[in-house]
């Protein structure tokens, strides 16, 4: 016989058996849509089996889920505490049937793959009976526990420190704010005496007090002295008795030396240079 005639022979006595087993035709996966009925933001865990393959599910929402002869657990929550379980049976899928075709050959490993089962397309969820409640009271609130208002479980106020370590931190950041407010004191001190020590001078510490300086009564016009007698510039006779001191025009320390500077040198001629500068 012929090559060519083989292949074509093969595949006809093949294409039975290919099609008689489910894990070929419908693969080991479905895919399943959940739905949420009565209520919103739906969260829902699906398990295969008490050990088997979990899924996370928000209704509206679908899934490939791995096919398997167990159950299907799922336990779904809602707001306002409202929770609903369910357990979904798998049943027989129909391609399962066409193993007879090659006398149950093929059945085993439909089975070892679950492929030969199946869970329905569409599993709905409904809420619309469930009632909202309370949510239950913390293990510490349960009757026969201690008083938890008196053991200060839930007081989120200041606390004093447990550990040595922190008695220590805590004694040093109280040392360390009591320096900081005697300096700031100090400073502080400091700051008002500089401020009445320049309130003090007369004219003000920068002269910008306005006004003249005004000297007392006292330094203005000294007191007289019986030895010594000050005179007006206009009397040049000295006195004979008592002493009288005649004041002296004010000279220059070139003038005592005997130098003479001329206040302008007649020599000189025009400036150089003009007198604007504007060029």
């Amino acid at each position: 016989m012929s090559k060519n005639y083989i292949l074509p022979l093969l595949f006809v006595f093949c294409a039975p058996l290919l099609a008689a087993c489910s894990t070929v035709t419908n693969g080991s996966t479905q895919q399943v849509s959940f739905k949420a009925v009565g209520a919103d933001d739906v969260f829902c865990d699906v398990l295969i089996g008490t050990n088997g393959y979990k899924y996370t599910v928000r209704p509206p929402q679908s899934v490939w889920v791995q096919r398997s002869r167990k159950p299907m657990f799922i336990a779904c929550t809602a707001q306002g505490n409202r929770t609903k379980n369910a357990v979904i049976e798998s049943t027989v899928a129909n391609s399962a049937y066409l193993n007879g075709l090659t006398a149950g050959t093929t059945l085993a490993w439909d089975a070892n793959t679950g492929a030969m089962y199946a869970y329905p397309e569409e599993i709905v969820i409904d809420f619309s009976s469930a009632l909202a409640k309370d949510q239950p009271l913390p293990a510490y609130e349960n009757k026969g526990a201690l008083n938890s208002r008196e053991q200060g479980i839930e007081y989120l106020g200041p606390d004093t420190p447990v550990l040595p370590g922190d008695r220590d931190v805590a004694a040093r950041y109280k040392a360390a704010y009591a320096d900081a407010a005697r300096q700031d004191a100090e400073d502080a001190a400091a700051a008002k005496e500089r401020e009445r020590r320049i309130e003090a001078v007369e004219g003000g510490f920068y002269g910008d007090k306005g006004g003249a300086v005004k000297k007392p009564a006292a330094a203005a016009t000294p007191k007289s002295s019986k030895d010594v007698q000050i005179a007006p510039l206009s009397e040049a006779a000295p006195a004979t008795s008592p002493t009288t001191l005649t004041a002296k025009p004010a000279i220059s320390p070139q003038q005592e030396n005997g130098m003479v500077v001329p206040q302008a040198n007649p020599q000189l001629g025009k400036p150089i240079f003009p007198s604007s500068t504007t060029f």
